[in-house]
């Protein structure tokens, strides 16, 4: 012993010297019997590299380990080797057959393995089948279930229509009908009264559609506002669909909900009413803004009425960069000079 202890050489030697505090260290943390992670294995095979005789690399595991370990390794082995029988499905093909069918929700497995064939991918039908029950998507025909993007998608002009309650400096509290426009972010009207009633709204409506044209659909809850026979004998003589949102979902009436808050947060929030005049004549100021300057997110940062405004094609300079100021300062709208 104590002669190879001399002849070994030095790396040899530090490599006992940590392969033995290692296992100490194990059976430190383990107690009685020590029990060996996968990270205490890998160090160990790591430093019994530097050995020269296998006895001296051996620790303390059972035989059943070892074993288990071979089979662990034939698993891998057959598990990475290059299977046989039917080919892989292309990702690319996969994820066509679900975007087809989340776009026509009508379409089940058999009408979308005739749209693939057509467009020269040979699978069979029950590959497509698979492909749909693995992206959670039922591999039959059956009844439609549209989801609201591509209901209000199926109309070319959407309104969405809501109330909410605007309190005066005398605490006396105002109602505005508030309008917009689900595909431009039009704001089509924001109109205040003393009292809100359906034949106000029937009004309200009456005269933006002969202004800016009928909507082919108008989205509103159950408001009683929204159910009287005035304003359904008016939506009915149009031809214009109505679409109800269920009971305590705000969410169903997203796009008007969210104007709403927009209009708290960037105008009514910041003022003091005098009466019913005042608070129409900020509305329609914050209409013009809403409609002329502001971008919005919903349309990709565009403008939803731009009028003959173009964006230039390279940064301006400083000096040309002008600003109009709207509902007195607070907010202002940037623009090149021409």
């Amino acid at each position: 012993m104590f002669l190879r202890t001399i002849l070994a050489s030095a790396s040899q030697l530090q490599a006992e010297n940590l392969f033995l505090r290692y296992q100490l260290q194990v059976y430190r943390r383990s107690g009685v019997r020590p029990r060996f992670q996968a990270h205490d294995r890998q160090i160990l095979s790591t430093l019994t590299r530097g050995f020269r005789a296998w006895r001296e690399a051996c620790f303390a595991v059972r035989p059943e380990t070892i074993l288990a370990w071979h089979k662990r390794l034939v698993r891998w082995k057959w598990t990475f080797r290059t299977r046989l029988g039917r080919p892989a499905i292309n990702h690319a093909v996969s994820s066509l057959a679900v975007r087809m069918k989340r776009s026509n929700p009508l379409w089940g497995a058999k009408r979308l393995h005739g749209e693939l064939l057509k467009l020269g991918y040979r699978l069979s039908e029950s590959s497509v089948r698979n492909i749909l029950r693995c992206a959670g998507c039922d591999p039959g025909g059956g009844p439609p279930s549209l989801t609201w993007r591509q209901f209000l998608g199926m109309h070319k002009t959407v309104w969405a229509i809501d109330l909410f309650a605007v309190e005066s400096a005398f605490l006396k509290t105002y109602f505005v009908l508030v309008v917009i426009d689900v595909h431009s972010r039009v704001l089509v009207a924001t109109r205040v009264a003393d009292r809100a009633d359906g034949q106000w709204v029937t009004n309200v409506l009456r005269s933006e559609m002969a202004e800016r044209g009928t909507p082919d659909l108008v989205i509103h809850d159950h408001g009683s506002v929204f159910r009287t026979p005035d304003l359904r004998q008016l939506l009915r003589s149009r031809g214009v669909h109505s679409a109800m949102t269920p009971v305590y979902a705000p969410r169903a009436n997203a796009y008007v909900e969210r104007v709403i808050g927009s209009i708290r947060r960037e105008c009514t929030d910041h003022f003091l009413f005098s009466g019913r005049k005042h608070l129409q004549g900020v509305l329609d100021e914050y209409r013009k803004y809403y409609n002329t300057a502001r971008c919005h997110q919903g349309i990709d940062q565009r403008i939803p009425l731009p009028g003959l405004r173009v964006c230039p094609s390279e940064p301006p300079a400083m000096a040309d960069i002008k600003s109009h100021s709207f509902l007195g300062g607070l907010h202002h709208d940037y623009f090149v000079a021409g």
